[in-house]
């Protein structure tokens, strides 16, 4: 692992309206490029493209570039998580033995690589290695810290703190932290990745994979030196992610539906390897739906915050109080009613 080839994985989709499409994609490879540790091969893979000018484009960096680049241009539009999926396949085949993931409108530390492979040879046991991120907006400019939303601050404060690291992550991630692992800051295993894909969702599906490394027994390691570059365009909605599922309401709407989901599978993964009780299972629920409500509550969606909090409430009034106040959390419930 200290001297194979590392596999960059570049989802990419590119409609035929938006030209500054190509100029992200242009910016993400160019950091993949600038590599101090140039032993990497690139997978962009393509999700049924609109843009005619964005697959010439990559048809010609292929060629331009054919021992460090591949492009693989899929003939239907499935969504960012089976392009990984893809991308995995490609590298697991190949031998490549660690993933950098990368959106294709987010950019990589120089020194990303470098310090990935670096940690994944000093501890044999870790899996995955995420860092943090700086928002920029379309101009490559840093955002002002009040113009971030608020889910995306939370991530931002947990790195600051006390980011989960170590086993069972999972745990905590989903009870106290909520997401902490940007996709463009995470790498893996190829192994880890190939064992457990990305589920064919539009939204959370990086969210809940990261659950599954933790829930199928993955080591979390943390390291704030070689932050990523986060794309939020400023004169759109939040993220694409958001606009495309209607806005930011229907988009936590499926966060929280896809978040459950996941949740209740690392449940059952956790059962079946040993490593939870049933009697915690409870608590553990209650945390959660807590959590996804403290989430939702400060994006200002009350009544989807209500909701995850009455789910916490059906099983157990004691313990979903304690963990409002735990959460401070207190006056939240007036506030929804």
């Amino acid at each position: 692992m200290l001297n194979e080839t590392a596999a960059f994985i570049m989802p990419h989709y590119a409609s035929d309206r938006d030209h500054r499409n190509i100029l992200f994609l242009k910016a993400a490879i160019d950091g993949v490029f600038g590599q101090t540790d140039e032993n990497w091969h690139l997978i962009i893979v393509d999700d049924a493209s609109a843009s005619i000018a964005a697959k010439d484009f990559l048809k010609d960096l292929c060629q331009k570039h054919p021992r460090r680049i591949s492009v693989i241009f899929e003939d239907k539009n499935r969504g960012q998580g089976a392009c990984r999926n893809i991308g995995i396949e490609y590298a697991y085949k190949n031998n490549f033995p660690i993933i950098l993931f990368n959106d294709a409108d987010d950019i990589s530390h120089e020194k990303r690589l470098e310090t990935v492979r670096k940690i994944f040879a000093e501890d044999g046991e870790a899996d995955v290695v995420y860092t943090t991120f700086e928002v920029i907006d379309e101009h490559n400019r840093p955002v002002a810290a009040e113009k971030i939303a608020p889910s995306i601050q939370e991530i931002i404060t947990s790195h600051k703190t006390n980011p989960p690291q170590g086993h069972d992550c999972w745990i905590r991630i989903g009870t106290d932290t909520g997401y902490v692992n940007l996709t463009s800051a995470t790498a893996v295993k190829t192994c880890l990745a190939y064992k457990c894909p990305f589920p064919e969702e539009r939204v959370s599906e990086d969210a809940v994979t990261w659950m599954k490394y933790s829930a199928l027994g993955g080591k979390f390691v943390y390291t704030g030196e070689i932050p990523s570059l986060y794309r939020n365009p400023q004169n759109t909605e939040g993220s694409s992610s958001r606009t495309r599922e209607g806005g930011r309401e229907k988009f936590f709407e499926k966060v929280v539906k896809v978040n459950t989901e996941g949740f209740l599978e690392c449940i059952d993964m956790g059962l079946k390897n040993g490593r939870l009780q049933n009697e915690q299972i409870k608590e553990l629920m209650v945390k959660f739906y807590i959590k996804q409500a403290k989430t939702v509550y400060y994006e200002k969606i009350y009544d989807l915050a209500y909701k995850e909090i009455s789910k916490a409430l059906n099983l157990s009034i004691d313990l979903a109080f304690k963990n409002l106040s735990q959460q401070g959390l207190e006056d939240v419930l007036e506030k929804c009613l």
